[in-house]
């Protein structure tokens, strides 16, 4: 398991495949201002090794990025929740 710094569960990390598993996002969870895509805890992400991929199940949808593609093209963000990274929604694979 992955947690915040609040101490509440984040997701979930396997270190053999290393992938990242964020479940359960609702609506209100997604960054709407880049075209509704999940974001990521900054002191979260930077804890983690190094990360192939990340899946985000959402209630709109499963959303699947590269590792290597979200370490590229993220942005930093702080919208009052604690620094967050982002990635615009044409970079990840949604279904």
């Amino acid at each position: 398991m992955v947690y915040t710094r609040a101490g509440k569960t984040y997701g979930k990390y396997d270190e053999k495949t290393k992938i990242l598993i964020k479940d359960h996002l609702t609506n209100k969870h997604l960054l709407w201002s880049m075209g509704g895509v999940p974001a990521l805890d900054k002191q979260m992400y930077d804890e983690c090794p190094e990360i192939k991929q990340i899946v985000c199940k959402t209630s709109q949808g499963t959303y699947i990025i590269q590792g290597e593609i979200f370490d590229t093209m993220k942005t930093e963000i702080d919208y009052g929740y604690g620094k967050q990274y982002a990635v615009p929604l044409e970079f990840w694979d949604v279904s």
